[in-house]
């Protein structure tokens, strides 16, 4: 007969050798169970990249339109000055010619012997033509 010690080291010995492979298949499908949602984790990144590929150049798209608007607004900024400089000009050009005129105007009144007979009547007609030079392009004296 064997003594009953022997019994317990081989239950001992079949319970690990069970243990042992039941948690190697455990850990096989857990690794199976860890490929298959990896696999599928890199298909839904594959599937995403052509989303962000397409979004990435929209973005792009998008950030070269808005340089392209940038460059156009500086563009006409810049030429609004050079207008504005060019209107400040034709400005000071027209102020001087209109002195100018009235400085020969009144030089024209000290030479004329007859300019006090005339007087008012000329007052009047240049105070009309400085109206006539102030309305706006398009309407006319009724």
């Amino acid at each position: 007969m064997v003594p009953y010690w022997v019994w317990i080291i081989v239950a001992i010995v079949v319970i690990a050798l069970i243990a042992t492979a039941v948690w190697t298949m455990l850990r096989k499908r857990s690794r199976e169970r860890d490929r298959t949602r990896a696999a599928q984790l890199r298909e839904q990144a594959d599937a995403q990249a052509g989303g962000i590929d397409r979004q990435e150049a929209h973005a792009r798209e998008t950030q070269a339109q808005a340089q392209a608007a940038r460059a156009e607004a500086d563009e006409k900024r810049a030429r609004a000055e050079r207008l504005e400089s060019e209107a400040a000009d034709r400005d000071s050009t027209l102020a001087a010619n209109r002195e100018s005129q009235e400085q020969r105007l009144r030089e024209a009144d000290e030479l004329d012997p007859d300019a006090d007979e005339r007087g008012e009547a000329e007052t009047d007609v240049r105070a009309d033509a400085e109206t006539d030079s102030e309305r706006p392009t398009g309407e006319h004296r009724a």
